[in-house]
């Protein structure tokens, strides 16, 4: 059932688990399409069962290429940051303004893939072949309205905010400034068996 209100700021933190052997927790942020500069998805979630994380990112043209990032089996962040690090990967998420404003930053190596030569499946796929690029971000998502409570799974919990990104997406040896659309959403609860693996 949807709570009467909006999320509250504590709901932008990690949540403590229900008890269920199938709770997560993720944050999604997206920006894009833009004629000039990527278009980005990032996803970081929480595992407490497991007592692991998972790291997510597409960075999707200007040309038709595609470059992802995966990590399925990430130290969890301890609490309350969000800050993510592995060989090769470095990923910060941090509440600037509860409710209004996030600051995503990220230094890591990618796989660049031809857009035509890969399925959606494909990308989720840890052991991906492709060229390894550096790839970076300093961004911000500013709601552009409140969050909002969405529809969600038995006893979990979704809320969505659409937003303006800015800042800088580098990838290889190319800059990109970048000013576009987005959103972001936040769900916690339990999960399909089949999405703990």
């Amino acid at each position: 059932m949807v709570p009467p209100t909006g999320p509250s700021p504590a709901d932008e933190s990690p949540h403590p688990p229900s008890g269920d052997a199938t709770f997560v927790e993720s944050w999604s942020f997206v920006a894009g399409p833009s004629p000039v500069a990527p278009a980005l998805e990032v996803e970081l979630g929480l595992r407490p069962t497991l007592g692991d994380a998972w790291f997510t990112a597409r960075l999707t043209g200007p040309e038709d290429r595609i470059v992802v990032i995966v990590d399925h089996a990430l130290a969890a962040p301890r609490r309350p940051h969000l800050e993510v690090r592995a060989p090769g990967l470095w990923a910060d998420h941090v509440v600037e303004e509860p409710l209004r404003r996030w600051s995503l930053g990220a230094e890591a190596f990618g796989v660049a893939l031809a857009l035509a030569e890969v399925s959606g499946a494909d990308l989720l796929d840890p052991s991906l072949r492709g060229e390894r690029v550096p790839v970076g971000w300093e961004l911000e998502w500013e709601n552009d309205d409140d969050p909002r409570w969405v529809g969600a799974a038995p006893g979990e919990r979704r809320y969505v905010a659409g937003c303006a990104v800015t800042g800088e997406v580098l990838v290889g040896h190319d800059r990109y400034e970048l000013d576009a659309a987005g959103h972001r959403s936040h769900r916690w609860g339990p999960v399909p068996v089949d999405e703990l693996s």
